[in-house]
């Protein structure tokens, strides 16, 4: 491999860092405390903001190997950050927040639906079933908890994911490390089981079993 392909290819990988990290998304967020912008560190969030509805802690590991025509890579390097994802429920008259922490920094800031009334969000499994078909795709955590509270079951699995670039005889591949979420929810005898798939704080696919046993 050519020097000049090797400088392409370092190019290549930091694009594939670059494209993977950006986000459409605000600037900032709006709280009794302040607002919070793209930058702020977990304490502004904390002081500014409160304590979230939601909290979710990932340790995400993201890789980047150039590699020739041999399996061995002609270079890599791999970084590992805590990656905070922090939900605030402003009421049912304001969209709700995602709030994007990376080694404790806000790297992105997010609207969603419209809030909830805290009254509604059942954290428990008491009170009446959901529906099965109240639980959609594109749904975040929050949501699934207004419509349906804690889920009967969760499971966690971490998948390693690729995406790569070429240039010349060689290639760039980065690796990112992604934790995925399945909620099941058995709503009882009359209704399906419902098995939602979660990735990054939303509903990415929607499964249906057979009749629940809850009574």
């Amino acid at each position: 491999m050519t020097d000049s392909s090797c400088a392409h290819l370092l190019s290549l990988a930091g694009l594939l860092v670059a494209v993977s990290s950006a986000a459409a998304g605000d600037s900032s967020i709006r709280c009794d405390g302040g607002i919070v912008q793209i930058g702020d560190t977990r304490v502004d969030l904390l002081g500014k903001c409160g304590e979230p509805a939601l909290r979710d802690v990932t340790l995400q590991e993201t890789g980047v190997a150039v590699v020739g025509n041999g399996p061995i890579p002609v270079d890599a390097v791999t970084t590992t950050a805590t990656v905070e994802q922090w939900t605030f429920n402003l009421g049912s008259n304001r969209l709700v927040q995602i709030v994007t922490l990376e080694s404790g920094r806000v790297v992105r800031i997010e609207g969603g639906s419209y809030g909830y009334d805290p009254q509604r969000l059942r954290a428990s499994r008491g009170g009446p079933p959901c529906d099965s078909s109240a639980i959609r795709v594109g749904d975040r955590k929050l949501d699934l908890l207004a419509k349906c509270g804690q889920p009967t079951a969760l499971d966690v699995r971490r998948e390693k994911r690729a995406a790569s670039a070429a240039a010349g005889d060689a290639a760039a591949i980065q690796f990112t490390t992604v934790e995925i979420e399945v909620w099941t929810y058995d709503l009882g005898p009359h209704q399906f089981i419902v098995i939602a798939t979660v990735e990054g704080g939303k509903v990415v696919a929607v499964k249906y079993g057979g009749y629940g046993y809850r009574r």
